[in-house]
């Protein structure tokens, strides 16, 4: 296991425990059993993978001291272990502290967010909802009236200079008119783990961003951006921005719709198509759409599933993954990928 994450982890549970918060029989164990049938979508219609997944979160809540949560995953496709998340979070008059290995979710737009700045995306789920990996940090959240101060530290490497941290802050305002927070990052991009192409060269930035909501009516608007300032000579600055609109075209027909790109200059930059789709067949089932289209480069990412439940707790997913794109464009390199699949998910 990872030195620094042991450390934080071993740090939250020292605070923990002189604070008397861990109780036993107050210890929450709930988790996720996840069977998935990849096929692949040619004329072999050969096994493409077969995995199971399970998935345990171990939790210690206290209305008035904190929380301590942990969780990890098992899988049989390459004998995974995977520690998710290890952390305390202690409340405080005006503030909550947490320490440890977790998730730092900033921005607002649906799955593609530029000013997610800390954690990194994982291509062994880049097609899932859940698509990035958790980081050992400290993470202070202010409350005043309606403001929130969030300040994050990711500290470096072992061996690594201390100047080599990662550090944020995001000023947010919750109002009945307008959602809206600006954002101020030092790090590294991009972030990504396990690319197929292999080891993805980081360069050093700034980054300053903003993110906003607003409900007009049946219709919630949602904005995001980010301009970042590379430290090397080798990329320019760029801009990514994230304009979306979310409604219900009927009362069992869901619809969200984004505008997403990536602007820089000397290059003719990336714009794309990103929209959802829901409708609602009863209670116990629904379909969905997801799709990416890149305008640039005409290629695309479609997924329709059909979702069932079965009984409580218990739902299985039928649906397809289907690539198309000329090689070297984004989904084109998948074009050879096509797949249905079946997964059946265990809630616990």
């Amino acid at each position: 296991m990872n030195k620094r994450i042991l450390s934080f982890a071993l740090t939250g549970l020292i605070i923990i425990l002189g604070n008397g918060i861990i109780v036993a029989s107050e210890l929450d164990i709930t988790g996720e059993l996840t069977s998935k049938l990849d096929i692949n979508m040619d004329s072999d219609a050969q096994i493409r993978t077969i995995e199971n997944r399970l998935r345990i979160e171990l939790a210690n809540y206290s209305f008035t001291s904190g929380l301590i949560k942990a969780s990890f995953e098992v899988s049989d496709d390459d004998d995974l272990f995977e520690l998710r998340e290890a952390f305390t979070q202690l409340y405080l008059d005006s503030a909550d502290l947490t320490i440890g290995r977790q998730r730092i979710a900033w921005g607002r737009t649906d799955r593609i967010n530029p000013t997610d700045y800390f954690n990194p995306i994982d291509y062994r789920r880049i097609f899932e909802e859940d698509n990035r990996s958790e980081v050992a940090a400290v993470r202070v959240e202010y409350y005043y009236d309606d403001w929130i101060i969030d300040s994050v530290w990711v500290p470096a490497n072992v061996e690594e200079e201390l100047l080599n941290s990662e550090f944020g802050v995001r000023l947010s305002r919750w109002s009945p008119s307008i959602d809206a927070s600006i954002s101020y990052y030092k790090g590294v991009g991009p972030k990504v783990l396990n690319h197929p192409l292999g080891d993805v060269d980081e360069y050093d930035l700034h980054a300053i961003g903003g993110d906003f909501s607003k409900e007009l009516g049946e219709y919630l608007f949602r904005g995001e951006m980010g301009y970042f300032i590379v430290d090397e000579d080798f990329k320019d600055n760029y801009i990514e921005y994230v304009l979306g609109v979310d409604f219900d075209l009927t009362d069992d027909l869901y619809l969200n719709l984004q505008l997403a790109g990536e602007k820089q200059r000397g290059e003719s930059g990336r714009d794309r198509i990103v929209f959802a789709i829901e409708y609602e067949i009863n209670s116990f089932k629904y379909v969905e759409v997801q799709s990416i289209y890149n305008i640039r480069d005409n290629d695309y990412y479609l997924s329709p599933q059909l979702n069932y439940d079965l009984m409580d707790g218990v739902d299985i997913s039928l649906g397809a993954r289907i690539f198309s794109g000329d090689e070297g464009t984004e989904f084109g390199f998948y074009s050879d990928q096509d797949h249905l699949f079946v997964q059946v998910n265990k809630a616990f």
